[in-house]
């Protein structure tokens, strides 16, 4: 799969996602320090990545536009893992089902103790963002 990690996110994740055989960029590595989530997204579109990010604006923008491309990964709950933690967290979310709803274009939610998969479909409503952002999290339901 191709990452590409926000700023809200270390560059220490890449080198750990490509040791796994994925291509992992973080945003300031193309050019992209301080742009606007937009951009991010348009650019992320346009090359296809799955974006990683703590920052709940790209799912906003993702769900007001209707668009199915690209796919995010909402990482919560974890501001005192080292790179190499979440990286570990990403991958053992990856295999199966989080990483085909990713290819087709989805969002996931992930925490240490849950994954939340939401595929993405065309729309023109923001149905499944409150969901998505305020239910409870249940280490019991994880995926």
């Amino acid at each position: 799969m191709r990452f590409l990690p926000d700023e809200n996110i270390s560059y220490r994740l890449c080198p750990h996602l490509k040791a796994a055989g994925h291509d992992a960029v973080h945003v300031t590595e193309i050019g992209l320090t301080s742009t606007d989530d937009q951009v991010i997204l348009d650019r992320a579109r346009n090359a296809d990545p799955t974006i990683v990010s703590c920052d709940h604006d790209f799912v906003q923008l993702l769900f007001a536009s209707g668009d199915t491309r690209p796919s995010v990964i909402l990482v919560r709950e974890v501001d005192t893992f080292t790179s190499a933690a979440l990286a570990a967290l990403l991958l053992a979310a990856l295999p199966g089902q989080l990483t085909e709803l990713l290819l087709a274009g989805g969002i996931a939610a992930v925490t240490p103790d849950r994954v939340r998969p939401l595929p993405l479909r065309p729309a023109t409503s923001g149905e499944g963002l409150f969901e998505l952002m305020t239910a409870p999290h249940s280490p019991d339901s994880a995926a």
